[in-house]
């Protein structure tokens, strides 16, 4: 992650497919956190507050994405993030936030209040599990593949050798629809981010 606007949009430089990167904007899934030009001072202070340890958390670390999609207000992306905590954890940057009262939950629609808003501490953001398990247990088989051998995903249905499978290539291969534990997704573009490509 190269920096944070406030702390739930993150700009990050990202490797999308072996040789190519992307650099953006991120929208965390599944909160809002308080705007740096809000409707009050309080508001304004907690942004800063979050801003500032969300830059010390994560500022120059890796990130996990997944669940990756456009924003419906342009320019930036939507997704899941994830980080490894002191303890080689992985956490996931929703939750963690949202336990600290620097979020709430946040489903695209109308944005909640922070001005005098009270916010339940401990709850979790509603489906936020589903999507942590979908997120790492992906990630933590591709993060093991260290060579493409004859069984690796992009070997097996990678038929244009362009680092990513498309739907016509995961349906060629008897593959489709594919879902979030298939070794195949995390090289496929999931656009709304439900866990299953090539419906």
């Amino acid at each position: 992650m190269t920096d944070v606007y406030d702390g739930d949009t993150l700009n990050v430089e990202a490797g999308t497919w072996p040789g190519f990167t992307w650099s953006g904007s991120v929208r965390v899934r599944g909160i809002d956190t308080p705007e740096i030009n809000g409707d009050c001072q309080g508001e304004e202070d907690l942004a800063a507050l979050v801003r500032d340890h969300v830059t010390d958390l994560l500022l120059d670390e890796s990130i996990l994405m997944c669940g990756v999609s456009e924003d419906k207000y342009g320019g930036r992306v939507l997704a899941w993030v994830f980080y490894e905590d002191e303890n080689g954890a992985i956490q996931s940057l929703a939750d963690a936030l949202y336990g600290l009262n620097y979020a709430q939950e946040y489903d695209g629609g109308t944005k909640p209040a922070w001005c005098g808003a009270a916010v339940s501490n401990g709850v979790r953001v509603k489906d936020l599990a589903t999507a942590e398990d979908a997120c790492i247990v992906f990630s933590e088989a591709a993060a093991a593949v260290d060579d493409l051998g004859p069984d690796h995903p992009l070997t097996l249905y990678d038929d244009n050798g362009n680092g990513r499978i498309s739907c016509s290539e995961a349906r060629a291969h008897g593959i489709a629809p594919v879902f979030w534990w298939h070794p195949a997704y995390p090289y496929m573009t999931d656009s709304d981010g439900n866990g299953v490509v090539c419906q």
